[in-house]
């Protein structure tokens, strides 16, 4: 338990710390390149989304098998030779990425992106350009993967933290000091991804076991039979999740005008604050849950279960209600720009229900994972696939970004409804209740409550006074809003009660 509020604390601090950094430098990027020069930094996005198909599973299994390797000292040089195999697989299709993107930079950018302002050519030179970036940076998930499995998220969080700062606020120094132009700002990405690739590569070997007597690690192809069927279950699922969570953007790119692109990257940046959120507490939770599985300590993986998917609830569900209630004067005050926060704001409302209800899924999911149930996770994605692809592309194509958005609230709110109690059918029977009760209904219930009084309170002040006029101050009542939202979910859920009951039985103890 103290392991893991320790990690969770120091992944929290470091995506926090990430969070505000992206969330300060983006007004501040499209203030220099513009919103349809943004929209290409959104394309190359999708376009490592759509990439992760081949990930072939490896990074999740990099986790997963790390974790396992860590309670089983007796196989360090094992673990050591699986990690060059994989290593060498991985750094093969970075240049094959590479390569590929660079291949079709003519087609996409004279056939595909509808550009209004931008010339072709300089739209033929940022792909390029993303291709050399899509190579450098497609091996730090590999490694990330690893040191997550080893539990080393306290260097791993001060890492991110530190090379975010250099990618977004360096960003923005070259924009204003250099040339404040798009192609610029992919030249500074190339430039920290390197170097944030080789000081992954150091802090990965220097944090695995040693093993004494056998050498250098070898690459070994055997060992990819070994976690084969593990990785193939995650590249399934890796397919299927490509599609639900990239198709809406592929086709936007493709129907839409840059300018009206980039709105909809704007809504999913800001509501996507959550998942790196989600992608923290999952960080911490995966490797605990496949020791856990390994072990067969049942109790205790229900236990250390249920802390999680408080904490998710916790942290993502204040957060959503006041992004989803507030959204108008959050991007206001964010962008100080009125057409963006009214185009935007529909968007953000449907991107952050639709991403709150993904945050929720991850315990369960890394459950799955840890417990070796790729089976179940990849019949979910499948057959959501299967079902709403067609109607992501109706909805896109008759409503546009708005039908794109509406889809992912309905992914994603129907996988809350049906793939929890079925994930709980197979791993840690009964437990779907508890789920219901402590990890959504609680806790939406608190934070709407406090949230929609808040808004009453906030449009009658606006319509009496104007003393929430000025975007900063509104800002502030907002962050008062969300604290006490917070609050108000922490004292109510059992996870806090039962610390409380805790601490309290100590401290007579203490007395007596």
């Amino acid at each position: 338990m103290p392991r893991t509020f320790k990690n969770l604390a120091a992944s929290l601090l470091g995506s926090g710390g990430s969070a505000l950094i992206s969330l300060i430098s983006i007004p501040l990027i499209i203030r220099f390149v513009g919103t349809e020069a943004y929209g290409l930094i959104g394309f190359y996005a999708t376009l490592q989304g759509i990439f992760q198909l081949l990930d072939l599973g490896f990074s999740p299994t990099m986790s997963r098998e790390m974790a396992r390797y860590s309670v089983q000292p007796e196989k360090a040089h094992e673990a050591r030779d699986l990690v060059r195999t994989l290593e060498v697989v991985y750094w093969v299709l970075a240049i094959i990425i590479g390569a590929v993107t660079v291949a079709f930079a003519p087609m996409l950018a004279g056939n595909w992106l509808q550009t209004q302002t931008i010339p072709v050519s300089v739209i033929l030179q940022a792909i390029v350009i993303m291709g050399l970036l899509s190579a450098v940076q497609w091996p730090i998930s590999f490694y990330q993967g690893g040191l997550i499995g080893l539990q080393h998220q306290v260097a791993l969080q001060i890492g991110k933290t530190l090379f975010s700062a250099l990618r977004n606020f360096g960003g923005v120094v070259v924009l204003a000091l250099v040339s404040p132009t798009i192609i610029t700002f992919f030249v500074w990405q190339v430039v920290v991804g390197a170097f944030q690739l080789i000081w992954l590569v150091w802090l990965m070997w220097r944090s695995m076991p040693k093993a004494e007597g056998h050498g250098s690690p070898k690459f070994r192809p055997a060992l990819l039979g070994q976690v084969g069927g593990f990785a193939a279950g995650m590249s399934g699922i890796a397919l299927f999740s490509t599609l639900l969570t990239q198709l809406d953007k592929v086709v936007l790119s493709r129907l839409l005008p840059l300018e009206t692109f980039g709105y909809y990257i704007i809504a999913t940046n800001l509501s996507g604050q959550l998942l790196l959120l989600a992608s923290t507490v999952f960080n911490v939770a995966f490797p605990q849950f496949a020791a856990l599985a390994i072990q067969n300590d049942l109790s205790a993986l229900r236990d250390r279960y249920r802390l999680i998917t408080q904490i998710m609830a916790l942290l993502v569900i204040p957060i959503a209600c006041t992004l989803i209630v507030f959204s108008r004067p959050i991007l206001m005050a964010w962008t100080h720009n009125p057409a963006i926060a009214e185009s935007v704001s529909p968007l953000l409302i449907l991107l952050s229900i639709g991403t709150a209800c993904n945050c929720l899924m991850v315990p369960a999911y890394s459950l799955k994972l840890a417990s070796g149930f790729t089976r179940v996770a990849f019949a979910i994605t499948a057959t959501q696939a299967i079902l709403l692809v067609p109607v992501i592309l109706l909805l896109t194509n008759n409503y546009g970004v708005t039908g794109a958005a509406s889809v992912w609230v309905i992914l994603n709110t129907t996988y809350v409804l049906i793939g929890i109690p079925l994930t709980h059918h197979f791993v840690l029977k009964g437990e779907a209740g508890h789920w219901f009760k402590n990890a959504l209904i609680i806790p939406l219930g608190c934070a709407l409550a406090v949230v929609l009084a808040f808004r009453w309170v906030a449009n009658a002040l606006e319509n009496s006074t104007g003393i929430l006029a000025e975007p900063y101050t509104y800002l502030g009542l907002i962050v008062v809003v969300w604290s006490i939202a917070f609050l108000t979910c922490m004292i109510a859920m059992p996870l806090t009660q039962a610390l409380m009951v805790q601490q309290k039985r100590k401290l007579i103890g203490v007395l007596r």
